[in-house]
């Protein structure tokens, strides 16, 4: 009877590889879906132009603004393209912070409604101004109406507000 049971051979058990071939399918088919989520983009830029193409208009000048102890210094564009608007202390003001916030405010508005600067304001600070007074410049750069809870939400800036966009970067005093 050995003899027997090697001429017949053995079943092959088909259950367990279909079991796992089961398993794979929805697997690969849903690693193929993430794989195309996380898949970045690229589109080369083109290299012709053609006929009917324009030249982009040129970027608008920057503006920055330089807090220092005795005032703000306003400067458009490039170094030596215009002389830089100084702004004194206030009067007025508190003793602790003397910094002319409404003037540096009303010269944000009179530029915006110019609209010959770039919308992105660049601030910069001496190295003993402290938090708050450069704080407190953003804020009237953006305006003292500008609320900034919609633009968050993925909404366009309110029109209530200046230039929305204040970057702190060292380096920006003289252009």
């Amino acid at each position: 009877m050995a003899k027997k049971r090697d001429e017949e051979g053995t079943e092959t058990q088909l259950l367990p590889v279909m079991n796992i071939m089961l398993l794979l399918i929805p697997a690969l088919l849903l690693a193929m879906e993430v794989a195309r989520m996380g898949a970045i983009e690229v589109r080369p830029p083109l290299t012709t132009r053609t006929a009917g193409t324009e030249d982009p208009p040129p970027p608008k000048p920057q503006l920055r603004v330089f807090i220092a102890n005795d005032g703000f210094e306003i400067s458009i564009g490039a170094r030596g393209s215009a002389p830089p608007k100084w702004i004194g202390l206030s009067a007025s003001a508190a003793l602790d912070d003397r910094h002319d916030y409404a003037t540096l405010e009303a010269e944000a508005a009179t530029l915006l409604r110019l609209g010959t600067v770039d919308p992105v304001v660049y601030v910069d600070a001496e190295n003993d101004v402290p938090m708050a007074t450069l704080v407190a410049t953003m804020d009237a750069m953006r305006g003292s109406r500008c609320s900034l809870v919609a633009a968050h939400a993925g909404e366009n800036a309110p029109a209530a507000c200046l230039f929305h966009d204040v970057v702190v970067e060292p380096g920006t005093r003289g252009g």
